[in-house]
């Protein structure tokens, strides 16, 4: 996924002041995102900033059913020359893998959201086609709002749709991330939805 930004003066990835120090691991499996031991399920009205400045890409290795290495860049290190994303056949070999069981290197976006209500981080890490899809349609939204000369970020809820395969005629669920306003920061997004008479407002079309 390339963002082919053409930048004027302004850093586009500028991000927010981080509003707390607690990290929540979000999993999409089944149509619902869930978070910590018990799986506490994100429900779609709930609202999230997404910060562009912590998009990430790379790649993980799976060994033993656990992550053992992680090689990862977030975009604007790369956009500000602080950093490249990583090359696969570059990547250190922690061989042997079962392949039975998915071990190896696969390629992984990841991006952290803000909690509207708690301020709370959640970060979503993915490897699937799915995940890469939903990440790479919020990617876009966003884009097309900064080559309006629009430098905020996206406020979205956590939702999914049901991807076409070969494998299930009705498709199976896959992660979407609908925006649904625009703001420049986290206390901005929170003060937009406090004037808010409705808790969710409609995704806007992009």
């Amino acid at each position: 996924m390339e963002l082919a930004i053409k930048n004027s003066g302004m850093s586009v990835f500028d991000s927010f002041e981080k509003s707390s120090s607690n990290l929540n691991y979000v999993k999409f499996k089944g149509g619902d995102f869930t978070f910590g031991k018990d799986e506490d399920i994100i429900m779609d009205d709930e609202l999230f900033m997404a910060d562009m400045a912590s998009l990430a890409k790379g790649f993980i290795c799976w060994k033993g059913r656990k992550p053992v290495d992680e090689q990862m860049a977030t975009y604007i290190d790369v956009e500000n020359g602080n950093a490249s994303f990583p090359v696969e056949k570059e990547l250190p070999d922690h061989s042997p893998y079962n392949s039975d069981k998915g071990e190896g290197w696969s390629e992984q976006l990841k991006i952290i959201f803000y909690h509207l209500e708690t301020g709370e981080q959640f970060q979503f890490a993915t490897t699937t086609v799915g995940g890469n899809r939903g990440i790479g349609e919020l990617t876009k939204s966003w884009v097309k709002e900064v080559r309006r000369g629009n430098l905020h970020n996206p406020v979205v809820s956590m939702a999914h749709w049901m991807m076409p395969n070969s494998f299930n005629p009705k498709g199976s669920a896959a992660p979407k991330f609908p925006v649904h306003s625009w703001a420049k920061d986290i206390d901005d997004a929170q003060e937009k939805a406090k004037a808010t008479t409705v808790k969710l407002a409609d995704p806007t079309v992009v």
